[in-house]
């Protein structure tokens, strides 16, 4: 585990605070609050990813499909290390809206959305991602038909084409 925490953290080292949509704005607009964000915008920790207190990423778990792409690549790296951290001794809520921030879905619109979310992911990024997730699957295996987050997880994996065929190039 220490070994895919590593390729996390450096993978996503330097990447930037978020431009417009921080997290407890994208979490106020999962509950269809639009007109209040500098409000929201108060309640966000501001600094590097790595530094985001475990409270945050408990109570905005919903926010991913309201993030724009730079706020996608700053907050997922923290939220993998709070599964892998905290994985069947937490909130389940987080595990499975971090997993399913990978799913790629096979409709036009979500698929460009998908893309778009992780438009700004580099190789190693998209690597990262990947190795989390296989890190999962491959734990777990034998959950793989009861478990919804484990499930979601190969989902996701598997929809993870980009990421699939970098981990075969690296081989």
């Amino acid at each position: 585990m220490n070994n895919i925490k590593n390729i996390i953290i450096q993978a996503f080292d330097n990447v930037s605070y978020p431009k417009d949509i921080t997290l407890y704005v994208a979490q106020a607009h999962d509950n269809h609050e639009y007109d209040e964000d500098k409000k929201y915008k108060k309640s966000d920790f501001v600094g590097k990813w790595q530094d985001i207190p475990d409270s945050h990423i408990e109570d905005c778990y919903c926010a991913f499909s309201h993030l724009e792409p730079d706020g996608v690549r700053f907050y997922l790296p923290a939220f993998m290390l709070w599964v892998l951290d905290n994985y069947k001794a937490k909130e389940e809520e987080v595990s499975y809206a971090t997993f399913s921030a990978f799913m790629k879905f096979k409709s036009k619109g979500l698929e460009s959305f998908h893309n778009e979310q992780f438009s700004l992911f580099n190789k190693e990024q998209k690597y990262a991602c990947a190795m989390f997730l296989k890190y999962f699957i491959d734990k777990y295996k034998e959950e793989i038909d009861f478990n919804m987050e484990i499930k979601v997880a190969k989902e996701a994996f598997s929809y993870s084409v980009r990421c699939v065929r970098f981990i075969d190039k690296k081989r």
